[in-house]
């Protein structure tokens, strides 16, 4: 079980402040949550995902083509845990949300096969820390891993770094957009003209990514 350190969340705040490239402090969360066994997390706003707005924080660091598959086959409707992110306030975890719903009315068979398929993908327990910020989408950080630490130190030290790290994506992100729309009339650089040839080709982020070698937010961007 590991201690609450308030340092490592100061030290996360600190970085995330100064941070001016998304990937820098998605590195540094990512480093810190797997301490306590979180292999995969993501930070989303709460949006139509197979169609999210230009603004929106979406950082993806689930296991590779889940997130094609979650689209593809609409789990965004069936998702528990998506559901409780809109509507509550508080950092939750997974399970205790599961049974809920089947207590409250019981686990339709779209959300077992939603759940099925995510355990393929190496999704065991996790926790989600919905975000209220005002004046944009409502968001939400979400981790999981095969066997975390769900414990009281570990769960208050990742709600507080997740706030930092969604307030610096929304940071930077509003930051890049407002840069695009200042030279949407300039001609595309070689690396732009690259990304839209690979797209051209049917890949999408996730593999342009791989050729570039560049993180996903920046294909978006």
């Amino acid at each position: 079980m590991a201690d609450f350190d308030i340092r490592v969340i100061q030290e996360f705040a600190d970085e995330s402040l100064r941070a001016t490239k998304q990937d820098d402090i998605v590195e540094k969360f990512r480093k810190e949550s797997r301490q306590f066994g979180f292999n995969y997390f993501v930070a989303l706003s709460l949006c139509d995902l197979a169609n999210p707005p230009d603004d929106v924080v979406w950082i993806d660091q689930a296991p590779k083509g889940w997130d094609q598959i979650y689209i593809k086959n609409d789990f965004q409707s069936v998702d528990p845990y998506f559901e409780a992110a809109v509507k509550q306030r508080l950092p939750f975890i997974w399970s205790d949300r599961l049974d809920q719903v089947k207590r409250s009315k019981g686990v339709a068979q779209p959300t077992h096969d939603m759940l099925d398929e995510a355990a393929t993908f190496g999704y065991g327990d996790g926790i989600s820390i919905p975000m209220l910020i005002p004046g944009t989408h409502r968001g939400c950080v979400s981790l999981t891993g095969e066997n975390p630490d769900l414990s009281e130190a570990p769960r208050h030290t990742i709600h507080l770094m997740a706030i930092y790290l969604f307030e610096a994506c929304l940071r930077i992100n509003k930051s890049a957009l407002r840069d695009w729309k200042a030279k949407e009339f300039i001609a595309l650089t070689d690396r732009e003209k690259h990304t839209l040839q690979l797209l051209g080709t049917g890949l999408n982020a996730s593999d342009i990514s791989e050729v570039l070698k560049v993180s996903e937010p920046t294909v978006r961007y």
